[in-house]
């Protein structure tokens, strides 16, 4: 884990308010490009797309 002493549900809120400040800031963009510019693996990025859209966070509007 990144920091000293960071449980897994801190490291999860983490990543999820990452990809969703990457999102927020390009307006615009794919997986794969969240996936290459955060570092992370694509099945972490799979899961907070797919969290951010069920709380009705992000909308997924066509391909890229």
């Amino acid at each position: 884990m990144k920091e000293k002493g960071m449980t897994t549900i801190n490291l999860k809120k983490f990543n999820r308010n990452k990809v969703y400040q990457y999102i927020y800031q390009q307006k615009e963009t794919s997986k794969l490009r969240i996936v290459r510019d955060l570092q992370m693996g694509l099945s972490t990025v799979s899961q907070n797309l797919n969290e951010l859209e069920q709380d009705g966070l992000i909308c997924r509007n066509g391909y890229f």
